[in-house]
């Protein structure tokens, strides 16, 4: 599978980074899958925060699926979902 990069509002794309080291569930550089197999884990870019858009190829980049990965702001925190871009993760609720 290849790997994913990332595109800005100005156009400028980043590519996924190819150390994971320390993330949780990094889905890892070198990836590959059967057919109608899926892949549940983190990707790593290392960009300002911001606004992006994912862009994922098929084995032959034939044909690309793209989608929207949104960031609001409020109160002048970062918002997402159970995500705070400064500390990582939230703690899992037992």
């Amino acid at each position: 599978m290849p790997n994913f990069n990332v595109e800005d509002s100005t156009g400028r794309h980043f590519p996924e980074l190819t150390d994971g080291a320390g993330v949780p569930d990094w889905i890892g550089a070198l990836r590959t899958l059967a057919p109608a197999d899926t892949l549940v884990g983190n990707a790593v870019f290392d960009v300002p925060t911001g606004h992006y858009t994912l862009h994922i190829l098929d084995e032959d980049s034939q044909h690309e699926a793209r989608l929207d990965l949104p960031l609001n702001f409020q109160n002048g925190s970062v918002e997402g979902p159970g995500v705070d871009l400064r500390t990582g993760p939230a703690p899992v609720k037992k």
